[in-house]
């Protein structure tokens, strides 16, 4: 299978005034039917980026399909939580080396407050970082950003700053962009009509972003809850996300309203750390 040829993308000018949207899909190699919905909307161009989570099971498979389409723009979702009942997630880095990291059986905590009462040393956090990020480049990858999974301290976000810039990437949210609500792809997908001046009043004048959880609603990705949630929830929720990324969304917004979808790629080879 074969890369399509790209469609030429929009880059942000630097006239303060200009406008561009960033459609970023997380959670890429988390599953088989995570996987191959992200593979559909990077085709399809339904999303501008993706980010890989390393730890995760199926993310040599992620791997895999990143390297026959090298025109997608991916990124590595940095993570220290492992929320799912049904298949936790160990660490990168040496566990000797990373023991607040851990939970009692050896894998990532499932929520953040599991970790923070561990209030792990930042070298720690640091050496995971960067084994997640060096996987992802030692799968012949050549990833243009980094973001959180689930969440992030601002200490810890320091720390992947100074990666970012040891690894030439950017970070996403460090770049002033406005995030829009999920909400607003929906309301087009209901309503074709979509007023013109609506949508306007989402984005502001530079970066903004919109960030996607899409999925397919198998077998496979109905056993996948977290505490407390329903079983199908996630698969659920996780298809509506796709069902929701519709193309003609964003060319509409370009055609119409001169605002282009762009990746962090994009940004990133118009600065220095490119």
């Amino acid at each position: 299978m074969r890369t399509p040829t790209r469609r030429p993308r929009g880059r942000l000018k630097d006239d303060g005034a200009s406008c561009a949207l960033i459609v970023r899909a997380d959670d890429f190699g988390m599953c088989r039917s995570v996987n191959k919905a992200i593979a559909d909307c990077l085709t399809r161009r339904k999303v501008s980026c993706a980010g890989l989570i390393a730890p995760a099971r199926f993310f040599d498979e992620a791997a895999r399909l990143c390297r026959l389409h090298p025109g997608w723009d991916i990124g590595v979702h940095l993570t220290l939580f492992g929320e799912w009942t049904n298949d936790p997630w160990k660490p990168l880095a040496p566990l000797r080396r990373i023991p607040s990291l851990l939970n009692k059986a050896g894998f990532f905590h499932t929520l953040p407050r599991y970790l923070w009462r561990q209030k792990p040393p930042k070298r720690q956090v640091e050496r995971e970082y960067e084994a997640q990020i060096r996987r992802v480049f030692r799968a012949g990858l050549r990833p243009s950003y980094l973001d959180f999974h689930i969440a992030t301290l601002d200490e810890y976000r320091k720390l992947a700053l100074r990666l970012a810039a040891r690894y030439r990437l950017l970070v996403s949210g460090s770049l002033g962009e406005n995030e829009v609500h999920a909400d607003f792809r929906r309301s087009f997908r209901l309503n074709r009509s979509f007023d013109a001046a609506r949508s306007l009043q989402l984005f502001r004048p530079g970066l903004n972003i919109t960030v996607a959880h899409p999925g397919y609603d198998t077998a496979e990705l109905r056993r996948y809850t977290i505490p407390g949630q329903k079983p199908g929830q996630t698969a659920r929720l996780r298809q509506r996300s796709f069902d929701d990324l519709d193309a003609r969304i964003f060319d509409h917004l370009e055609k119409k309203l001169g605002i282009p979808l762009i990746g962090y790629g994009d940004l990133r080879r118009t600065t220095p750390h490119g």
